[in-house]
């Protein structure tokens, strides 16, 4: 098996194989790339009858990167860490951020605001803008509140829910709707 370097992985054909990182005085016993059609992946292999774990995406990870994440999952997989727990921890802390998200957001102290969007996969918040442009609101929150969000298109923004503890959540839409009303009252934002 050839050893894995930035040139080789980046030849490596979309076949959705795995490629084990072998050979080499830094090799990593369990790690592996798995090349697919849109991606490359890092994984480690922690043993038998457990799924294998993901590190991240090439490049954003680097080979060397990856082989210190490896290192770390080994170490803590030795030590008993439960991944899977995590996993399903992790899961309903955004279940339960989305669900009180949606309450707060379809309060009627909004609707004339905002209107929320479904939720994808919980990672973001998505809302269509009432009578405001998307970019000048967006300045305006970050530069008067200092809360960051992301413009997407003429009225849709993204809140990055994944980064906002639950008990947060009802300031933090407080905070945006008094944004809101600083632009509407201000004629500043758009129609």
């Amino acid at each position: 098996m050839p050893v894995l370097t930035k040139q080789f992985i980046e030849s490596l054909p979309p076949d959705g194989k795995y490629y084990p990182d072998e050979g080499s005085k830094n090799s990593i016993p369990g790690l592996r790339i798995r090349a697919g059609a849109k991606s490359k992946v890092f994984y480690v292999y922690l043993g038998r009858g457990k799924p294998l774990e993901k590190i991240g995406s090439y490049p954003a990870y680097t080979l060397a990167k990856a082989r210190i994440e490896a290192k770390s999952k080994l170490g803590m997989d030795a030590d008993g860490h439960d991944f899977k727990a995590e996993r399903r921890q992790k899961k309903e802390v955004l279940r339960g951020r989305a669900r009180k998200a949606h309450q707060i957001l379809s309060a009627p102290e909004y609707a004339s605001l905002w209107e929320p969007y479904p939720f994808n996969a919980g990672y973001f918040m998505c809302l269509k803008l009432k009578a405001l442009d998307a970019e000048i609101y967006r300045k305006h929150l970050l530069a008067e509140y200092g809360i960051g969000v992301i413009a997407d298109g003429d009225r849709d923004i993204r809140i990055a829910l994944s980064s906002v503890d639950e008990k947060d959540l009802e300031g933090l839409y407080a905070t945006m709707a008094s944004a809101a009303r600083d632009l509407h009252e201000g004629n500043g934002g758009g129609e």
